[in-house]
C-alpha cells in the first residue's frame, strides 16, 4: 500500500516533489489520488494498481516532472500529464510499459505537458490532448472519443479508435493553433473494411462546416484537404485504415491469409482498378509494430479489370505473424492495407523440470537465455522468482514462494508460451 510508512525506505511515505524509484517485482496499490510533482519511475515487473483514483503528473507551476514507466500502471480514473512551460518542455510520461486508464489528459491550454509512448496504452474512455503526443508504438482506445485540441500528434505508431475529433485551440495548445497530424497510422477498433474505407472510424472536425458531421478519412480529406483552420495532416506520413492522402491508386477488393499443412502462410489479394500502380510490396512483423520487407511484386501499371496476386511466405514467425500490403505509385507515392495477422501453429520445444518443484526448476529450449520470464499465483499476481541463465537454459529458484499452483509465462521474441507449474 503506498500510503504505509513502512513500505518505504526511511519508514516515511515519499512527498509529491520526492524523486520515487518502485522496484519491487511486486503490485503497490493505492487508496487515494497521486499528484507527482519530482519523478516517479516504475520498474519492470512492478505494477501500481489506483484502484479508481487519479494520477497527475505537474500542474500549473510545475513543469520538469516525470512519470517513467517500465511496469504496469492501472487505475479506472484518469492520467494526466500537464503544466504552463514551453511546448514539448514538461512536465513528461515516458511510458516503456503498458498503462491503463479510464481517461487521458495531455497539456493544458497553453500546449506544456509531453506524452513519449513507447509501449501500449489502452483506454475506455475519453483523450484530450492540448500538448504533444509521441506515440511510437501502441495506442489502444477502442471507446470514447480522442480530441486533438491545438495539439502535436507525431512518433508515427498506431492509434486504434472509432471516433478522433479534430480542433483547434484558439491560439492556444502545443501547435498555437490547428491541430497537428504530423505521423501516425489510424486504425479502426472494429474493422477497416468495406467501400467507405472505414466506416467504424469517424472523424469530426469542430469549427467546421457542420460539428455534427462526421466524416471517414477520405470523406474528412474531400472536404477539407489536408490545411484546414482546425488541423493539419501529413498527406505521406498519416494514414487511416491504410488510406493517405494521396488519391487512392488502386481499387483493393481483399487481401489475406492462409496457412497450409506445411505451416507456410500463403498471402492473396484482388484488385479491381488499378492507376499508376508500379509495385506491392508485402510487409512481415511479428508484434505488429516492427515492420521488415519480404516480397515485391509488380502492378498492372493501368487496369479496369480484375486482377489477382498471391505469394507464399515459407518462413512465417512462429505463432503470431502480422502482413501488411503497401502499394507504391511510379511517382514513388505509396498507401497501405488494413493489417492482417494470423497464428501458425507449431510445436514447442520447451521442456520444464522438475515439475513438481521444490526450491528450484529448469526451462531449456532455444533462445530461452534471451527470452523474459515471469512468474505469477492463480490470483493472477506476479510472485519474485530468481533467474539464471545459459545458453538454451534458465535456472528459476523458487524458495521464497508458498506451496500451490504457478503459471510461468515464457517470451521469446514475441512468442509466447505458458505452462503451470505446482510448488510443493
Amino acid at each position: 500500500m503506498w500510503s504505509t510508512a513502512s513500505n518505504w525506505s526511511g519508514d516515511a511515505v515519499p512527498a509529491s516533489t520526492a524523486d520515487i524509484t518502485i522496484d519491487c517485482g511486486c503490485t503497490v496499490t493505492s487508496s487515494a489520488a497521486l499528484q507527482i510533482d519530482g519523478s516517479l519511475t516504475i520498474a519492470s515487473g512492478t505494477t501500481l494498481d489506483l484502484g479508481a483514483n487519479n494520477i497527475t503528473i505537474g500542474q500549473n507551476d510545475v513543469n520538469d516532472a516525470t512519470l517513467t514507466n517500465n511496469g504496469t500502471i492501472t487505475t479506472t480514473g484518469k492520467v494526466t500529464v500537464k503544466g504552463n512551460g514551453l511546448v514539448g518542455a514538461g512536465p513528461f510520461i515516458v511510458n516503456s510499459g503498458t498503462i491503463n486508464t479510464d481517461k487521458m489528459s495531455v497539456g493544458n491550454n497553453n500546449g506544456g505537458g509531453k506524452l513519449t509512448n513507447l509501449g501500449t496504452m489502452n483506454t475506455t474512455g475519453d483523450w484530450h490532448v492540448d500538448g504533444t503526443v509521441d506515440n511510437q508504438s501502441l495506442i489502444n482506445a477502442p471507446t470514447g472519443n480522442v480530441l486533438f485540441h491545438g495539439a502535436i500528434l507525431t512518433g508515427g505508431g498506431t492509434l486504434v479508435a472509432t471516433a478522433i475529433e479534430l480542433a483547434d485551440n484558439n491560439g492556444k495548445g502545443a501547435s498555437g493553433g490547428a491541430s497537428d497530424i504530423q505521423s501516425q497510422s489510424f486504425v479502426s477498433a472494429v474493422d477497416c473494411a468495406g467501400e467507405a474505407n472505414e466506416p467504424s472510424l469517424l472523424y469530426t472536425v469542430s469549427g467546421g462546416t457542420d460539428p455534427d458531421d462526421t466524416y471517414t478519412y477520405q470523406e474528412l480529406l474531400d472536404e477539407f484537404g489536408t490545411t484546414d483552420p482546425e488541423f493539419t495532416v501529413d498527406p505521406n506520413l498519416v494514414t487511416s485504415c491504410g488510406i493517405t492522402a494521396h488519391a487512392l491508386p488502386i481499387e483493393l477488393l481483399f487481401f489475406i491469409a492462409k496457412a497450409n499443412e506445411q505451416s507456410e502462410v500463403k498471402l492473396v489479394w484482388a484488385t479491381a482498378s488499378e492507376t499508376d500502380n508500379d509495385y506491392f510490396v508485402i510487409e512481415r512483423s511479428q508484434n505488429g509494430i516492427d515492420w521488415e520487407e519480404l516480397f515485391q511484386e509488380s502492378g498492372a501499371g493501368n487496369s479496369a479489370t480484375v486482377l489477382n496476386y498471391s505469394m507464399i511466405d515459407k518462413n512465417p514467425y512462429k505463432g503470431i505473424s502480422y502482413y501488411q500490403l503497401k502499394q507504391v505509385d511510379f511517382d514513388g507515392a505509396y498507401s497501405y492495407s488494413p493489417v492482417i495477422s494470423i497464428l501458425v501453429k507449431y510445436e514447442s520445444d520447451i521442456n520444464i523440470n522438475p515439475n513438481p518443484i521444490i526450491n528450484q526448476f529448469t526451462i531449456i529450449g532455444e533462445s530461452i537465455e534471451d527470452s523474459e520470464i515471469a512468474m505469477t499465483n492463480m490470483m493472477g499476481q506476479e510472485v519474485h522468482i530468481t533467474i539464471t541463465k545459459a545458453l538454451s537454459k534458465a535456472f528459476v529458484q523458487t524458495k521464497s514462494l508458498d506451496k500451490g499452483v504457478y503459471l510461468v509465462t515464457i517470451n521469446r521474441n514475441g512468442i509466447i508460451e505458458i505452462k503451470k507449474l505446482l510448488v510443493v
